[in-house]
């Protein structure tokens, strides 16, 4: 009886004899097999990212090129003068303030600046963002959103960012900070009724707090969106647990908040927002 082995030897001596035959084989097996064509990827420049959010009246540009170069000072300077000449303390803040902190936010995702660039792109748009809020005074609250970095994770810049903007919009955050524990984050929500919850993780090895976070919330009938963002996570694990909806960017928040002041369910939120991307 011929082993495996003694077979494998046999058929490489026939081969060997005859590498014609070994030629055509493996030029058969090739053309069977479909090699996936390899995803293309969009290289922008930073210019390129820069255009969709810089604004065109030239004094809301000023300050928006101010919030990208992390000039608080200036930034905050600029905005106390458009505010005593009339300007709408509302279009300082969506055309040129809010723009610009997102702008670096998506020069970071490209790999064109890094943390400090952040920080300082955040710091100066919260420079001119005070001066705003003053001048537009006391207004009522849209809804509350819960915020959170998962528990053992300590990175929230991007959450800090989103913070802003949410408030900028007319939002109430109630800011967790990081590291949050799943029961406090569900004794929050428990306690402030928001709108939805998010959580951002940039550690793989804290994500999965989150699923159990949202089984946690739908054990105490709590049936609201739970917005999950960071460089952890995508729209593939955000589909794996129910209440999960995948934020690419900043601006998804205020979509998902919105939406649910219309009425309309976490399913069909997550639905809309996934198949944008």
């Amino acid at each position: 009886m011929t082993t495996p082995r003694g077979l494998g030897i046999e058929v490489g001596r026939k081969f060997a004899k005859n590498p014609d035959v070994l030629i055509s084989r493996i030029s058969a097996i090739l053309k069977e097999t479909k090699i996936p064509p390899k995803a293309k990827v969009e290289v922008k420049s930073a210019e390129e990212i820069l255009k969709p959010f810089t604004p065109q009246q030239e004094n809301l540009k000023r300050i928006f090129k101010l919030v990208t170069d992390g000039d608080a000072k200036k930034t905050e300077e600029l905005v106390v003068s458009e505010l005593k000449k009339g300007t709408k303390p509302l279009d300082l803040i969506e055309k040129a303030l809010l723009p610009g902190a997102l702008a670096v936010a998506k020069l970071y995702d490209a790999g064109y600046c890094y943390v400090p660039e952040v920080l300082l792109s955040s710091g100066a748009m919260n420079a001119g963002l005070k001066h705003c809020k003053a001048a537009i005074g006391e207004t009522k609250k849209k809804g509350k959103i819960v915020m959170h970095v998962a528990d053992g994770d300590i990175h929230e810049i991007g959450k800090n960012i989103v913070k802003a903007i949410l408030e900028a919009k007319g939002y109430e955050v109630i800011d967790l900070g990081p590291s949050v524990p799943p029961d406090k984050v569900v004794e929050a929500v428990k306690t402030h009724k928001p709108l939805a919850v998010s959580g951002t993780s940039l550690m793989t090895t804290t994500r999965m707090t989150f699923p159990k976070i949202a089984k946690m919330l739908a054990d105490e009938g709590i049936d609201i969106p739970f917005i999950v963002a960071g460089g952890a996570v995508n729209q593939q694990f955000a589909e794996q647990f129910n209440l999960g909806i995948y934020a690419k960017g900043a601006e998804q928040g205020e979509v998902v908040l919105r939406s649910v002041t219309e009425r309309k369910s976490w399913k069909d939120i997550r639905k809309e927002i996934h198949s944008s991307y």
